[in-house]
């Protein structure tokens, strides 16, 4: 959602007397640089604005029309900001400029009507989110003897007997540097730590992927693997689809502390040094009038819904109202300063639309 309505006035600034040829060489223009690849009503859109919104949605699904559509939009918002006598910083572009108008008038903070059903219906849509046995996220690194099991015994087990000084060597490293680090504390210990406000982080984090950088560039056969897991045989999940993980990898975590370094660990077909990043306790969902209740993991779960739906509510409130900007603005959309930027079908849906 970037424009820059100042744009204009840096055209004007463009505009002066051409130097003599003896002088200098003529300059190409501005324009050409950052050509305007759309008007928008009475303002332009550059493609220096339309770029980067064409790199947020790279990938995505009809990327190019909607980052085509956003941008425009971004105009539009910023326009509206005039209007109530909010201007774009100096410091900010037009696409984080719009952003920020809108968040403030629909954020995620301010609140919003949800009966007892909705959030009923919201929770059992998202069952498994609130209703699991113990799970752990870990970082880990591994050997790679054996890829693609099953592997040959003879070549699997030669690999294995090379890496594993490779291994070691890492285990002590790691427990060196985490050791050198700020002690965690009672966080070391804490129940339930999400990813998200892992103290490990900003220093453990970066250090463990550093040393397994290091060893595979000392010729290691290593890959680093981040993902979650959920304790297998515990009453009432038995038949669950929840992912599990190599057998001697739960058991290494199951009692560890947040932070330690776990391994070396022989695991079905290789060998793994990890550490515990975060963990989820066992949860068993919430009661059917959760609202009632006065469990402390019960009431944090709901806040956590309402503030989810919340931020969707809002996330709404904003993209229509973008919508309803571009649905009352007149965008001719130039097609040859769009050449070799976006795809010509993306240019020509556009322009159908605006003609509607």
């Amino acid at each position: 959602m970037r424009v820059w309505l100042a744009a204009l006035a840096l055209l004007a600034a463009a505009c002066g007397r051409a130097p003599a040829p003896s002088v200098a060489p003529a300059v190409a223009p501005a324009a050409a640089v950052d050509p305007v690849v759309a008007k928008v009503d009475l303002g332009v859109l550059r493609w220096s604005q339309l770029a980067p919104r064409l790199a947020e949605l790279r990938g995505q699904e009809q990327a190019e029309v909607r980052a085509m559509a956003l941008a425009a939009s971004d105009v539009l918002v910023v326009r509206e900001m005039q209007v109530v006598g909010q201007a774009q910083a100096a410091t900010e572009t037009t696409a984080q400029a719009a952003d920020r108008f809108l968040a403030a008038v629909w954020h995620d903070n301010r609140g919003c009507a949800l009966t007892n059903d909705e959030l009923r219906l919201a929770y059992l849509q998202n069952l498994a989110r609130y209703k699991h046995p113990p799970g752990w996220t870990v970082w880990q690194a591994q050997t790679r003897c054996c890829p693609e099991p099953p592997c040959a015994i003879a070549d699997k087990e030669a690999c294995l007997g090379a890496a594993r000084p490779v291994m070691t060597a890492l285990s002590e490293r790691l427990r060196n540097q985490f050791k050198a680090m700020p002690a965690l504390g009672p966080a070391a210990d804490a129940t339930e730590v999400r990813l998200a406000d892992s103290p490990l982080r900003d220093r453990h984090v970066p250090a463990f992927e550093e040393a397994i950088a290091d060893a595979q560039t000392a010729g290691g056969k290593l890959q680093l693997l981040r993902y979650s897991f959920w304790q297998t045989g515990v009453a009432g999940f038995e038949k669950a689809a929840f992912r599990r993980a190599d057998p001697a990898v739960e058991r290494a975590v199951v009692a560890a502390k947040l932070g330690q370094v776990l391994g070396p660990v022989d695991t079905d077909n290789e060998i793994a040094v990890l550490t515990v990043v975060a963990r989820q306790p066992l949860a068993l969902g919430l009661p059917r009038d959760a609202s009632a209740s006065v469990d402390p993991q019960v009431v944090e779960a709901q806040r956590q819904l309402r503030a989810e739906l919340c931020r969707d509510v809002a996330k709404r409130e904003r993209q229509d109202y973008r919508e309803k900007l571009l649905a009352g603005a007149v965008i001719e959309w130039d097609e040859k300063a769009l050449t070799g930027k976006v795809a010509v079908e993306a240019v020509r849906a556009l322009q159908a639309l605006s003609r509607h």
